[in-house]
């Protein structure tokens, strides 16, 4: 056979074959012969390496099994036994993208792509780098080295080397013998780096038993330090070394190195007391050994899409199946460069991610694949309880998937997916909960939106069949944990605040609401009113949201246009306004009505019926026009057949200040019994649709960006205007049975029977202000004034000079004791007239 690598620990030797299949020889066994595990036979291995009694192998699709003895837990299971025969899945590091292993005489070593070190086994030395001397039986990240990322490691017997992609040196364990190249021979529990070689840029490392080697090509010098007892050193003797110094070569060698040809390159290898330097031509395979799992890159990408020839459709295939039908090689297709002082927890490319895979699916055949290889391999593989967060990642990856969003795969991906999160430990969720609180707002979103429609779908199809609805559990019980995760990064910060200034409150709070997150928006809102008591409660909230859109309704500011005057706005067709006004304007409108506020937002019913994805009707048009509405309807009744004549219409109207053609050359083409309808309905769809296509679609993004859609699909039109807007449909006597006394007043006290005189006698405007006066806002929710409270205080401060104050955050009314009606009526008429909500804060208490 073609050997591709081979690796030997105290007893035995490990062969790899170019085909990847791993073959062992055992020196303690007389006749021994090469063993083929049959335990490979449908795997294909990658790296092998050995430790004294110990074996790894990386697998194509990024497993990575274990075998041997197991006495320090150097097989990374999780349980300590004597040894094992058989090759076991090191589960803890399932969906890790491996880029190298090694292993030293006890322990064990992985390194993913992203440049994370795990460590496991023998730790008597602090060879698993981890701060400790405790031994491992589970692979342990080793902190990050000040965010350097690690591109190789090197096991000794007893200590560990790691390169960065800088080229530091880092070393940790067993440092007697001056292994480690501190210029000490004490053991180090952390990496530390090899200052010696600082300001050298080591691009090889190779550790022996107790020594250890540098490569700087730069200079064209190998370093060396620890034991030399046999020699292994270079140096021309058998002393030890505590810091790296250059071996001792010949002058032609020297000259060799210092050369730099392009046709050549060095490889450094340390045995277990020796130390041997290959100098290799560069095209010789024997170069790069260490081989990679596959992952996805753009010139893949490119070729798959390509799709030329039936030898390459077969390694297309063949490609696509082996990236994604692993959890490995799917995450190590979008790992991101870390980058110093990198406080992301993720580093995954989600970005990349999605892009790539929109990319993929334009294609029918690749998405069938990519479906049919998730659903059968990737699903059933998914790493579910596995601590680390590279792991984990691949739980990130999937939902950026277009084919997890059609309906038709809820049951078959999106279902196994919940129930692997469903199903996991308490720690790996604990991770993936993490994972989802540093995700940004748009792959946060994608990831709901999944859940959704997976739940939606799974709700129609249980209509049909009544054991579908075991799907929802899963679904729902996986919402309730990304919910759980996203509000992590939030603990501390519970609230969304707007800090406004009355003078300028529209501009402030709209430039603020463009730079908040969409997360931020669904937080609780606190509204603060500059150089005024800050406050916290409903009416603040009431207030702010009466004045802006009160000041953003008015027909001088510009935004909407008032037909005839009416008392209905409408998006106008020629905008004096940025169209991103438009869309905060309706980010404004969804964030009142998350947070149950109502407010006077004169849009006819025409604007919740599109909210809703319902054609406006005629009926609409007369609310929103009476006159139009009503012409338009004669238009309708008119039966005689000289309409065209009698009453002289064309397919053109004018509306909103414009002439405008309905159809190509409309001015020109008569209205007439035959297309009458047609002529109406065109100045309906102009009107609601056509003209304003492009504001509404800004203030509709931004309506949702704040609410769900899906939830609103359950209400009504009429009812969706109610939950925003409010009613006038007053109920005063339940307002008067609803309220609340503290010590002093009650019911039948004199001065609480004359305010209720008093406030029956007010005109229906007064009553209105006196409602704004108390909440900061003169409407009422769907729910009306039976659920609305006044509490009635008497403050020992006030006396009957004084008038009526409110605490608007609680709907408190503090009411001093007045001796006649005629000064209540007075206090109560002066209050309501002069004090709308918090005019400032020697007037009104908060």
């Amino acid at each position: 056979m073609k050997i591709h690598s081979v690796d030997q620990g105290a007893e035995h030797m490990l062969i790899l074959s170019s085909d990847g299949k791993p073959f062992e020889y055992n020196y303690s066994i007389e006749h021994e012969r090469l063993q083929c595990y049959s335990f490979f036979q449908e795997k294909t291995i990658i790296q092998i390496t050995c430790g004294d009694y110990h074996s790894l192998a990386l697998s194509k699709g990024g497993e990575l099994f274990a075998w041997g003895q197991n006495l320090d837990g150097q097989l990374g299971l999780g349980r300590i036994l004597d040894s094992t025969p058989t090759p076991q899945l090191v589960e803890r590091l399932s969906g890790v993208p491996l880029a190298q292993i090694s292993a030293g005489k006890a322990h064990s070593m992985a390194l993913s792509m992203s440049g994370n070190v795990y460590s496991w086994g023998r730790n008597d030395f602090g060879q698993l780098g981890l701060g400790h001397t405790d031994n491992e039986d589970c692979p342990s990240l080793i902190e990050a080295l000040d965010n350097q990322k690690v591109e190789f490691l090197a096991c000794g017997g007893s200590h560990t080397a790691l390169l960065t992609k800088d080229g530091l040196l880092f070393t940790f364990g067993a440092g007697k013998h001056g292994q480690l190249g501190h210029n000490s021979t004490q053991n180090e529990l952390k990496p530390c780096l090899v200052a010696e070689l600082l300001g050298k840029r080591v691009t090889q490392i190779a550790c022996g038993r107790r020594h250890t080697l540098a490569y700087v090509s730069d200079l064209g010098k190998v370093f060396s330090f620890g034991s030399g007892e046999e020699g292994q050193l270079g140096n021309g003797g058998t002393q030890n070394q505590l810091i790296p110094l250059p071996m001792k070569l010949s002058s032609n060698e020297e000259l060799k190195f210092e050369s730099h040809t392009s046709e050549n390159e060095l490889i450094i290898v340390a045995g277990g007391n020796q130390s041997i330097l290959l100098w290799m031509k560069k095209e010789n395979s024997y170069v790069n050994l260490k081989r990679k799992i596959p992952t996805l890159n753009e010139g893949t990408v490119k070729r798959w899409i390509a799709d030329v020839g039936t030898k390459q459709w077969q390694n297309t295939k063949r490609e696509i199946r082996e990236i994604f039908s692993s959890p490995a090689c799917l995450t190590g297709s979008f790992v991101r460069e870390r980058i110093a002082a990198d406080t992301m927890f993720t580093h995954l490319d989600l970005t990349k991610a999605r892009n790539t895979f929109k990319e993929l699916t334009q294609k029918d055949w690749i998405t069938n694949m990519i479906t049919t290889c998730l659903r059968d391999h990737l699903l059933g593989a998914l790493p579910c309880r596995s601590p680390h967060q590279e792991a984990l990642s691949v739980f990130l990856l999937l939902p950026q998937c277009p084919v997890m969003h059609d309906p038709r795969n809820s049951e078959s991906l999106v279902v196994p997916f919940a129930q692997a999160v469903c199903k996991m430990s308490d720690q790996s969720l604990r991770v993936l909960k993490q994972c989802w609180a540093s995700l940004q707002e748009s792959s946060l979103s994608t990831l709901v939106q999944m859940l959704k429609s997976a739940i939606i779908a799974q709700m129609i199809y249980s209509l049909e069949t009544p054991e579908n609805n075991c799907n929802l559990k899963p679904l729902l019980e996986m919402m309730k944990e990304v919910y759980k995760g996203s509000q992590i990064t939030h603990m501390f910060s519970p609230q969304f605040l707007l800090q406004v200034r009355r003078s300028h409150l529209v501009d402030d709070a709209l430039r603020q609401l463009d730079q908040a997150a969409v997360t931020d928006l669904r937080k609780e809102l606190a509204i603060e009113f500059i150089n005024e008591i800050c406050s916290v409660g409903y009416g603040v909230k009431s207030e702010f949201f009466y004045f802006i859109f009160d000041e953003m309704t008015k027909t001088e500011y510009g935004m909407f246009m008032y037909p005839e005057e009416g008392s209905y706005m409408w998006f106008p067709i020629s905008p004096k306004i940025e169209k991103q006004r438009y869309f905060l304007f309706g980010m404004l409108c969804g964030l009142s009505l998350y947070h149950l506020n109502v407010a006077d937002i004169p849009f006819p019913l025409a604007l919740f019926k599109k909210l809703l994805d319902q054609k406006p009707s005629l009926e609409d048009l007369k609310e929103l026009s009476p006159l139009l509405g009503k012409n338009l309807q004669e238009v309708l009744n008119y039966e005689a057949d000289d309409i065209g004549e009698a009453l002289c219409i064309y397919f053109s109207l004018r509306w909103d200040q414009h002439n405008v053609d309905l159809i190509p050359n409309g001015i020109s083409i008569l209205v007439d019994q035959t297309n009458k309808t047609d002529y109406v309905s065109q100045c309906v769809d102009y009107i609601f649709n056509t003209s304003v296509k492009a504001v509404y679609e800004e203030f509709q993004r931004g309506f949702y960006t704040v609410c769900d859609k899906e939830i609103l699909r359950l209400f009504h039109p009429e009812e969706l205007r109610t939950a925003i807007i409010g009613n006038t449909d007053y109920d005063w006597k339940q307002f008067e049975k609803n309220s609340v006394y503290e010590p002093e007043y009650h019911e039948s006290h004199p001065t609480i029977q004359m305010f209720w005189k008093a406030f029956h006698r007010l005109t229906l405007d007064e009553k209105r202000q006196f409602l704004f006066f108390l909440t900061g806002n003169d409407r009422q929710t769907a729910r009306g004034l039976q659920e609305m409270r006044i509490t009635f205080r008497c403050p020992e401060t006030l006396s009957e000079r004084d008038y009526p104050r409110p605490l608007v955050c609680h709907r408190i009314l503090d009411l001093p004791r007045y001796s006649t009606m005629e000064r209540l009526e007075e206090a109560l008429q002066v209050a309501i007239r002069s004090n709308r909500g918090f005019v400032s804060p020697t007037v009104t208490q908060r």
